[in-house]
């Protein structure tokens, strides 16, 4: 019996079941998907595996068409999705705050995505469980989602495949830039409440793959809401690779400055930060070796370049943030955005290594993120939830940021602005004689890392790009083929030639706060199916949330059979026991 066979069975015992079916039908669900041994599927491991296009990603570089599919749910209760609303959002402009420009922009032109918005697909009634029907909507986390969601997901395509739709005319991109088999990606914007998600339900199995005109879909980006637009632009970088980078569990804000971070998805058009720019191959990167005096950096929002100082497994990417046009205009004022990248934190590229991201999510650590803003006023505002004050976190004229005396780790006791590693050793690493008002929106500053005798060496420049001094420039030739250079995405730090400090003219105070630690935790994942090659950890992360789901319903059940037996009081139950 194929698996959509059984995903069919599942949705029916969901559809007339009890919770306790209800859960026991997901459990029997995943047993069923993960029995399997999949394609490689990155999805969203944040470019750590950037050579699954297609499969479980979406290409990112040349030219690509996506399909943009109006979903209206339950139609005799609830008001449909403006089309005219739509159509001038998704706009194939480079004009104002359009999908299409918007990633023109970002990508530094490396990337244009069409966009064809379609007739809506519209559902009378409510195509969901009893308990979602309400509403007709669905909650972030809601486990008994996904089994439907998957039956929705397939009738949707069915009713395009009906109306004759050509789905061969979203396949014009792949790794080489020319059609392979996969759809460039679809977007679903519907007029359920708030929700977002990127759903990869071909990657779970093959079988529910859909194939349709010789082109395969296995994935989704999901938006909903009154800010379904713009929230599909953070649901389509799921699609590209991106995991999310605010804090899911709430601890902290997460990452500021970022349409993958804690952007609100509204007018302000935030870009996405360096780090996911720079995976994606969408910046021009400039590895600092030695000193550079008086560097004059222009706006990411204008095309400016991005500097990485350090090398290994921690550095610092410093970009010029600063309202341009319709993007970026959270910042009133151009500055600085310094972010400390930990790839220690990096969600795996392993088999079913995206899975990691729901216990591990990589901005949830508090002091040992992915990727942490570098907060110039530091006050560790967004470590500890304060009242955010995003262009107070920028470095503007008069701020610095270098190497202090201290070297003992970040901690919530032990807090220090400066440009250590985590482990509280110095790096060598300077941002000084910051000019932000002179030359606004460009800024002139002066940069210091240690000097490399390579510089060239783990800079990931972008295609048809070559490095030379630690730049990489244009050439005609075909850039060498990714994954980039192993020892900066695996290897230690290695030992490079130390330049002499800078002598500091500026510092800035430092507030001393205090907070619970959360300690970041590292899941390995990976490999085929099989009971040699298991890593039960993560197994067992799974079979303690399905308990955790199950054991009120398994508890209940036996409570009835106990008594019907007559072995247990009606005023007694077995709550101690579960």
């Amino acid at each position: 019996m194929g698996s959509y066979h059984r995903i069919g069975i599942i949705q029916r015992k969901l559809d007339a079941g009890t919770t306790g079916k209800a859960l026991l039908g997901i459990l029997l669900a995943l047993l069923v998907l993960l029995s399997a041994c999949p394609l490689q599927a990155g999805f969203v491991d944040h470019l750590n595996d950037p050579d699954d296009i297609g499969m479980a990603k979406v290409p990112r570089f040349g030219h690509s068409r996506l399909l943009v599919v109006p979903v209206n749910f339950d139609t005799s209760r609830r008001p449909k999705l403006s089309m005219t609303r739509l159509r001038r959002f998704f706009a194939n402009t480079k004009e104002g705050f359009t999908f299409h420009h918007y990633f023109h922009v970002n990508s530094l032109g490396r990337f244009d995505v069409e966009t064809e918005l379609v007739e809506p697909v519209n559902f009378p009634d409510c195509p969901f469980l009893p308990h979602q029907q309400e509403r007709c909507s669905l909650k972030r986390g809601d486990a008994t989602a996904v089994i439907p969601a998957i039956g929705v997901v397939h009738r949707i395509f069915a009713d395009l495949d009906e109306r004759g739709t050509d789905f061969r005319r979203y396949d014009l991109n792949g790794p080489k830039g020319l059609p392979d088999g996969y759809i460039d990606g679809v977007l679903l914007v519907t007029n359920m409440d708030r929700f977002g998600i990127a759903f990869p339900f071909g990657i779970l199995h093959p079988d529910l793959a859909v194939t349709l005109d010789g082109v395969t879909i296995t994935m989704v980006a999901i938006s909903a809401g009154k800010k379904a637009t713009y929230l599909s632009i953070h649901e389509f970088g799921h699609l590209l690779g991106l995991a999310d980078q605010y804090d899911e569990q709430r601890n902290t804000y997460g990452l500021q400055f970022s349409a993958m971070g804690d952007w609100h998805y509204d007018k302000s058009a935030m870009l996405l930060d360096g780090f996911s720019r720079y995976q994606l191959g969408w910046a021009d990167p400039v590895e600092v070796s030695g000193l550079l005096a008086d560097e004059a950096i222009e706006p990411a929002a204008a095309g400016g370049k991005l500097y990485k100082l350090g090398r290994g497994r921690e550095f610092f990417l410093v970009e010029n943030r600063a309202a341009i046009g319709p993007f970026d205009r959270w910042f009133s004022q151009a500055g600085l955005a310094i972010y400390h990248v930990n790839l220690d934190a990096m969600p795996l590229s392993a088999r079913y290594g995206w899975l990691h991201t729901v216990p591990f999510c990589p901005n949830c650590s508090v002091w040992r993120p992915l990727v942490m803003n570098v907060q110039a006023d530091g006050r560790f505002d967004i470590q500890f939830r304060r009242k955010k004050k995003e262009p107070a976190d920028l470095f503007q004229s008069g701020d610095a940021f270098f190497n202090t005396p201290k070297t003992f780790p970040l901690h919530a006791t032990n807090l220090e602005q400066n440009s250590h590693r985590y482990n509280g050793n110095a790096t060598g690493i300077y941002v000084t004689d910051i000019d932000s008002d002179s030359r606004a929106p460009t800024i002139r500053a002066t940069l210091q890392a240690p000097r490399l005798k390579n510089p060239c060496k783990n800079l990931h420049c972008p295609p048809k790009t070559s490095c030379t001094a630690g730049r990489c420039l244009e050439r005609k030739e075909e850039a060498e083929s990714w994954p980039w250079d192993e020892p900066d995405i695996q290897g230690k730090d290695s030992p490079e030639d130390s330049t002499t400090d800078l002598h500091l003219q500026k510092i800035s105070s430092k507030n001393p706060l205090s907070s619970l630690d959360v300690p970041q935790a590292r899941l390995p994942l990976g490999g085929c199916m099989s009971f040699e090659d298991i890593d039960w950890r993560p197994v067992s992360i799974i079979l303690l949330v399905l308990w955790l789901l199950l054991r009120g319903p398994l508890r209940r059940a036996y409570e009835r059979r106990l008594r019907k037996k007559g072995s247990l009081g009606d005023d007694e139950n077995l709550k101690g026991r579960f």
